[in-house]
C-alpha cells in the first residue's frame, strides 16, 4: 500500500501488522493512509486489542524520552484477528473493574460484581424498541446485534437476569462469553421454540409469525472451541376465544366473567404462545456441523403472563 494514497476498500490488515504500524506512524497520518478517520482507527485498535501510543508519545520520542512500547497482548479465542473497511468490527466487552489492555485480562475479571454480565449492560432498552406485536408474541427488536435471547415483553427482565446468571457462571470457570467475531464465519441454527413440537405450527397471526434472531451468534469458548448459546422462552399450545374484537385465553378471567350472549356469539382457535418457561440451547456454531441441541435447561420464571 502506498503511504500517499488511501487504502483500497478491499484491503485487509492483521492485528500484528496494525500493531507495528501504529507504533511507527501517528494514528492521524495512518488513518489518512487507510482512508478512515482517526477516531475510527482508534476503534479498530480497540476492537483488535491493539495498544496505541499514549498522548505525548511522539513528542517524547523525538527527544529520546518515550517509554518502550507495550507488547501486543496475546490473541484470545474470539478476538478479531483482521480488519478491513468492508467488514464490521467486533464490539469489545468493557468491564467496570479491569481495562481491556490490563495484563490481568481474564474472563472472571470482566464480571460486573453488582449487576448483569457486561454483554447485557444497556440492552434492555434495545429489546423494548420492537416492531409492532400482536398480544402475547415474542419481542422483535429493530437492533440485530444483541445477545441471543428470545422472550416476550412480560418475561424480558427475568430472561436478562437468567442469561446473566448463565454467562457469569461460564466466565467464572474461565469460558469467555461474547458475540461471534465478524470474521469468524459462524452461524446460528433454527431454534425450536415449541415445548411440544408437532407437525403443525401455530405461532403468530395466520400461524406464520416470524421470530426474531440475532445478527451474530452469542458464543462461549471451552478452551479454543466455540459453543453457541441461545436462551429462548418456549411456547405452548393454548385455546383462545374471540371476545369482542380480540382473542383472549380460554382460561382467562375475561372469559370466565363473560356473559352467556357473549359466549354464544364467540368462537375458539388454537395458537402457540410464549409460556414463561425457558430453554438454554447449546450448539456448534461452526459451518458444516449439524447444529444440534446438546443441552437444555428449562426454568420457570418468577412471573408468568
Amino acid at each position: 500500500m502506498s503511504s500517499s494514497s488511501p487504502a483500497p476498500e478491499k484491503f485487509e490488515i492483521s492485528r500484528q501488522d496494525l500493531y507495528e504500524q501504529v507504533w511507527v506512524t501517528p494514528v492521524s497520518k495512518l488513518a489518512e493512509k487507510f482512508g478512515v478517520s482517526g477516531s475510527y482507527l482508534a476503534r479498530v485498535c480497540e476492537a483488535l486489542n491493539v495498544p496505541r501510543p499514549p498522548a505525548g508519545y511522539w513528542q517524547k520520542k523525538a527527544v529520546g524520552k518515550a517509554k518502550p512500547r507495550p507488547d501486543l497482548p496475546p490473541l484470545l479465542p474470539g478476538d478479531q484477528e483482521t480488519w478491513s473497511k468492508n467488514k464490521p468490527l467486533s464490539i469489545p466487552i468493557r468491564s467496570t473493574s479491569t481495562p481491556r489492555g490490563n495484563s490481568a485480562r481474564s474472563p472472571a475479571a470482566k464480571i460486573v460484581r453488582t449487576g448483569r454480565h457486561p454483554l447485557l449492560l444497556g440492552v434492555e432498552g434495545h429489546f423494548r424498541r420492537t416492531r409492532k406485536l400482536d398480544e402475547g408474541e415474542f419481542l422483535r427488536p429493530y437492533k440485530q446485534l444483541l445477545p441471543d435471547i428470545v422472550t416476550s415483553e412480560t418475561c424480558l427482565t427475568h430472561a436478562l437476569d437468567l442469561a446473566s446468571e448463565i454467562y457469569n457462571a461460564l466466565e467464572k470457570r474461565g469460558h469467555r462469553v461474547l458475540f461471534a467475531p465478524p470474521d469468524g464465519k459462524m452461524h446460528r441454527p433454527d431454534i425450536e421454540e415449541r415445548e411440544s413440537p408437532g407437525k403443525d405450527r401455530k405461532y403468530g397471526r395466520y400461524s406464520m409469525g416470524r421470530i426474531w434472531s440475532p445478527h451474530r451468534p452469542t458464543i462461549s469458548y471451552i478452551g479454543t472451541v466455540p459453543v453457541g448459546l441461545a436462551l429462548t422462552e418456549m411456547t405452548e399450545r393454548v385455546t383462545l376465544r374471540r371476545i369482542g374484537d380480540r382473542y383472549v385465553r380460554e382460561d382467562s378471567k375475561e372469559v370466565r366473567s363473560a356473559r352467556a350472549w357473549q359466549l354464544s356469539n364467540s368462537w375458539t382457535t388454537e395458537q402457540d404462545l410464549p409460556c414463561g418457561r425457558f430453554r438454554l440451547v447449546v450448539y456448534s456454531p461452526l459451518h458444516g456441523s449439524p447444529g444440534r441441541t446438546i443441552g437444555k435447561r428449562p426454568r420457570k420464571p418468577r412471573l408468568v403472563g
